[in-house]
C-alpha cells in the first residue's frame, strides 16, 4: 500500500485563518496533483490556523467564531481531496491535536486513533495510523506541539524510533512581529532526517509504502511551493539567522522601503546594520553618522570603515548647530547647562532621533533601535532617542551575546567585516567628554550574571548580595522604559518582557535579605 505524506511548514498571518487555511489546501492540491490516486496525510504546526499572535485574540468570541468557520472549511476540502489533516488547534486549555478530514468531522485525536496498521475512512481510503505516544508503535508518530525558535531550535534525536515508524516534527517558518520561528521541519525515518528550509513558509511531499502495519519506504521530496530559497543565504548560527531572517521578514510585512539607522563606531549598531545589509541589501539600509562635539575621531574611523566593508553609503551629519541652538533656546527654562550633564545628553540623543525618524517618515523606511539587552536591563538610554524606532533586532542579547554574535558573522562571511578594534572597543554613548559606559553603569558581564538569575522562575533575593539586588531593583525602575520601546525580537527563553510582567511598572517588591 502507498500513500503521500506532507510535511506543511507556514508562516502564517495572525487572524487571517481563511487565508491560512488555503494556504493548507494549496499544499494538498499541489500534493494530489503529483499523486491522483494514493490517499494523503498532512502534518501542520500548531498555530498554522491562528498565528502566533492570533493565538491571543481568540479570547474574543467573534475572533474564535472566524477561525472555527475555517477550521470548517478546511475540514471539507480535506474530504473533497480525499486526505487527513493532522493539526494542532488551540482551545480553552491550551492546544488540541486534532484531525480534519474525516467522515465523522474534525476530531481531537484520542486513544482510538493510537493503533497500528491502517484505517478506513474519508470516502473509503486507506489510512496509516498516526500517534503522538511513542508507546503505541504507530507508522506516523507525529510531534504536534513544536514551535521551534532560535533559543530552542535544537532537535532531539529519534533515539528509540520503532523500526517501520517515522517520526514527523512539523513547526512554523518565518518570522512574526517578535518571534522567530526557525522552521526546520523534519520527517526521521530508517536513520534519515529530511528538513524542511529554515526562517520561511516550505511544503514537502514523500511517497511513502507500508505493508503488515508498518512503513516500509519514505522516499526523497518532492518541494511543494514554487519558491526561490530565501534561507540558503542564511547562516547556521540560528540566532544570527534568525536576526537576519526577522528584519527582512519585519520590513516586508509592514510595507517599508528599506530600513535606516545611526552607525556610531559601537558594536551594538555594527551588528544591526551587517545583519540589515543582509536582509535587505546595502542598497535598501540608510546609515548615518551623527557627530556632537563629543564624537571622537575613533568612532568617525571605525564607522567609515565599517560601512566600508559593508558597502554602505554612510552619510556623515552633525547635530552640533542644532545641539547649541537648543541650549540656547531652553535656557528660560532650564537655565545653563554644563556640557554632558544627563539633560544635555537626552537631548542630543534627541536630535540624532529627530533626524532619523524624518528620513524614516520622507523615504518609508522603519528605523532600527540598537539598544541591547543590557542597556535595556538598566534602563541606558534616551527615550525619544536612541530608544526610537520601530523595530529592535537585538534588544534580546546580552552585550556578550553582541559581540559573539559579531564575530559569528565575520567567520561566517570569511573576512573581518566588523572591524575586531569595533569588537573590542570600551562601550561608550560619547554623549560627554571621555565617557564611558562603566562610569554609569556595573560591568556588563556583572549586569548579565545578575540579571540571568534574576530572570529564572527560581529567583529568591535572599540567595542575593545587597550590590546584586541593586541591579534587580533598578531593572525594575526602569520598566516603564521598556514598555515604550518598539517591537523588539524574541532570542531567549526568558525576555526582560518576563521580567516586568513579575517586578515592573507600579510594583512595590520587597526584595530582602
Amino acid at each position: 500500500m502507498r500513500f503521500t505524506l506532507v510535511l506543511h511548514q507556514p508562516a502564517p498571518e495572525s487572524g487571517a485563518f481563511e487565508k491560512n487555511a488555503k494556504k493548507i489546501v494549496e499544499s494538498l492540491r499541489a500534493a494530489r496533483r503529483r499523486r491522483p490516486e494514493t490517499p494523503i496525510v498532512l502534518f501542520a504546526p500548531r498555530a498554522a490556523l491562528e498565528g502566533l499572535e492570533g493565538l491571543r485574540a481568540l479570547e474574543c468570541d467573534f475572533v474564535r467564531m472566524a477561525r472555527d468557520a475555517a477550521l470548517k472549511a478546511l475540514h471539507e476540502e480535506a474530504r473533497l481531496l480525499k486526505a487527513l489533516v493532522y493539526m494542532t488547534v488551540e482551545g480553552d486549555r491550551g492546544p488540541i491535536a486534532m484531525v480534519l478530514g474525516r467522515n465523522d468531522g474534525p476530531t481531537e485525536l484520542r486513544a482510538f486513533e493510537r493503533r497500528t496498521g491502517f484505517e478506513i475512512d474519508c470516502l473509503a481510503s486507506t489510512f496509516p495510523s498516526v500517534s503522538v505516544l511513542t508507546q503505541d508503535n504507530p507508522m506516523l508518530l507525529w510531534e504536534p506541539f513544536e514551535i521551534r525558535e532560535p533559543f530552542c531550535s535544537n532537535v532531539s534525536e529519534s533515539v528509540g524510533l520503532q523500526s517501520g515508524t517515522a517520526r514527523i516534527s512539523p513547526s512554523l517558518g518565518g518570522c512574526e512581529t517578535s518571534h522567530a520561528c526557525a522552521g526546520g521541519s523534519f520527517v526521521d525515518f530508517g536513520g534519515t532526517r529530511f528538513t524542511a528550509r529554515r526562517y520561511e513558509p516550505d511544503a514537502l511531499a514523500f511517497d511513502c509504502a507500508a505493508e503488515d502495519g508498518r512503513l516500509l519506504e519514505v522516499g526523497a521530496p518532492e518541494r511543494l511551493l514554487e519558491t526561490s530559497a530565501r534561507s540558503l543565504s542564511l547562516p547556521q548560527d540560528e540566532r544570527l539567522a534568525a536576526l537576519i531572517a526577522a528584519i527582512r521578514d519585519y520590513v516586508s510585512a509592514v510595507r517599508a522601503e528599506g530600513v535606516v539607522l545611526g552607525i556610531s563606531g559601537g558594536i551594538d549598531s555594527a551588528l544591526v546594520a551587517a545583519a540589515a545589509v543582509e536582509a535587505l541589501g546595502a542598497a535598501r539600509v540608510r546609515a548615518q553618522l551623527l557627530a556632537s562635539r563629543f564624537t571622537s575621531q575613533e568612532s568617525r574611523e571605525l564607522a567609515r570603515t565599517l560601512a566600508e566593508r559593508l558597502g554602505l553609503e554612510l552619510a556623515e551629519r552633525s547635530i552640533e548647530v542644532m545641539h547649541e541652538a537648543a541650549r540656547r533656546d531652553y535656557a528660560d527654562d532650564l537655565g545653563d547647562m554644563v556640557d554632558g550633564e544627563i539633560t544635555d545628553q537626552n537631548i542630543q540623543a534627541r536630535l540624532r532621533s529627530l533626524r532619523l525618524m524624518a528620513i524614516a517618515n520622507k523615504e518609508n523606511r522603519i528605523l532600527l533601535c540598537t539598544a541591547n539587552k543590557s542597556e535595556a536591563a538598566m534602563g541606558y538610554g534616551t527615550l525619544y532617542g536612541d530608544l526610537s524606532g520601530g523595530f529592535s533586532p537585538i534588544v534580546d542579547l546580552w552585550k556578550s551575546e553582541v559581540r559573539a554574535l559579531c564575530r559569528a558573522f565575520n567567520a561566517w562571511k570569511g573576512s573581518e567585516c566588523i572591524p575586531e578594534a569595533i569588537i573590542e572597543r570600551e562601550p561608550t554613548a560619547e554623549l560627554r567628554f571621555d565617557q564611558k559606559d562603566s562610569d554609569s553603569l556595573p560591568p556588563y558581564d556583572e549586569i548579565e550574571r545578575v540579571m540571568r538569575a534574576a530572570l529564572g522562575t527560581d529567583f529568591e533575593p535572599a540567595d542575593f548580595t545587597e550590590a546584586e539586588l541593586s541591579i534587580v531593583r533598578a531593572a525594575a525602575r526602569f520598566a516603564f522604559k521598556r514598555r515604550q520601546c518598539s517591537i523588539g525580537l524574541r532570542l531567549s527563553s526568558q525576555t526582560l518582557g518576563d521580567f516586568d510582567e513579575r517586578f515592573g511598572i507600579n510594583r512595590t517588591i520587597e526584595m530582602r535579605r
